[in-house]
């Protein structure tokens, strides 16, 4: 979105500077406003040219991106090469801390006195808390100093129109900061009304085409006639439904009024009837089922038990192993035996670990290497690190 926006000009009195919605004025965008209102209203390129434009927008953007990309890259390489350089150097000396000597003789001292280091950030907070109120001491005087600056002209900035905050004179009576702010509300929407009613009389702007206009307007009334017709389809169908469900309770209503049809005589029925069951004996004698066949099932569920008890315990282990279990399984104990044997345990473990851990300690410095073997590597390394050509010839 592009507007105008008048600045103050000592010789000419106003004048227009052009700027965009998302910067300032500036030459980039009144060149781009012009190029743009150059191809649609000179050359009359209609749309393309803003797509032109937009697309070139976006290749600068491209390759700007690209070039941060790039220097994001050769930043993090760089940053990547000194921490390598940086490991390497701590690999040498030994030690793997950011920190030099310095440093940590300083954080060393640092954690023997406290107060001083207390009171030594104590005085730098201060300090730093004096120099922030110098500072903004400064900057208050120097905004002071500046004219006041307005994208209105002077001649406007002096005219009748009431402000939006209100004067307070010394004959009228002093006003509550409530009631300052209802004036100042009360004055804020007059104007904020008188603004919208000069919009309103405005004429509609657009940069649209009286061609593409009518095309808009032709579209909009297809779909405004799509729509009617198929609120109108949806009006049928509801009808429909409607009459549909009330002829099916109008049919249902006369089909309960209609006498019972069947094929078979008065007499027929009657027998039949007469040859119904009670329905209580019937009930009776489901009940007097239904309890056979629950007792029916115990007595054969307490045989199926019974024969299983009576048959020998089968399993793909030996009789010895069995026996082996039977006597190597420790009986239930109470608590307090329990207790007291896992005591024992924890004590004999220990006792164990102990005479293993004396035992290995005894053992530091053996090996499975051969003792001459060891003394000449022992002389090929005490020989590598001096530098010195070993001897190729193999003495014992």
């Amino acid at each position: 979105q592009v507007k105008s926006v008048p600045s103050n000009d000592s010789e000419n009195g106003s004048k227009i500077c052009w700027a965009t919605s998302s910067s300032a004025p500036g030459v980039r965008s009144h060149e781009a406003m012009l190029r743009l209102h150059r191809a649609r209203f000179v050359e009359k390129r209609g749309m393309s040219a803003a797509e032109e434009q937009i697309e070139e927008t976006r290749q600068q953007n491209v390759r700007a991106g690209a070039a941060v990309q790039r220097q994001i890259m050769a930043k993090t390489q760089r940053i990547v090469a000194a921490h390598d350089g940086r490991i390497k150097q701590m690999t040498e000396h030994g030690s793997f801390s950011y920190r030099s000597k310095d440093d940590q003789s300083r954080l060393a001292d640092t954690r023997k006195n406290t107060e001083a280091v207390a009171l030594q950030r104590e005085k730098s907070m201060r300090a730093a808390a004096n120099a922030y109120k110098n500072e903004k001491e400064a900057i208050s005087e120097r905004v002071a100093l500046r004219p006041n600056l307005s994208v209105r002209p002077q001649v406007e900035a002096d005219s009748t129109e009431p402000s939006l905050v209100p004067q307070q004179h010394e004959e009228e009576p002093k006003l509550s900061k409530a009631e300052l702010a209802r004036q100042t509300e009360r004055l804020f929407k007059a104007e904020q009304a008188a603004l919208s009613a000069r919009l309103r009389k405005r004429p509609n702007q657009t940069f649209w085409s009286k061609a593409q206009l009518e095309e808009m307007q032709q579209h909009r009334q297809v779909v405004e006639a799509n729509l009617a017709k198929g609120r109108a389809r949806e009006e049928d169908v509801t009808a429909l439904v409607h009459s549909w469900n009330v002829e099916l309770d109008a049919m249902d209503r006369r089909i309960a009024g209609l006498p019972a049809l069947t094929f078979r005589r008065p007499e027929e029925m009657e027998s039949l009837k007469a040859g119904l069951p009670d329905p209580e004996a019937l009930k009776e004698e489901l009940r007097v089922r239904m309890d056979y066949r629950a007792k029916s099932y115990k007595e054969e569920k307490d045989a199926m038990i019974e024969r299983l008890n009576a048959k020998p315990k089968q399993s793909f282990r030996t009789a010895e192993e069995i026996r082996q279990w039977e006597e190597g399984r420790t009986p239930a104990l109470d608590p307090a035996s329990r207790s007291e044997q896992l005591r024992e345990l924890s004590r004999t473990y220990n006792i164990k670990r102990r005479a293993m851990l004396e035992r290995a300690a005894a053992n530091v410095g053996r090996g499975f290497e051969d003792p001459e073997e060891k003394q000449r590597r022992h002389y090929a390394e005490s020989l590598r690190s001096l530098k010195v050509k070993p001897n190729t010839s193999r003495t014992r």
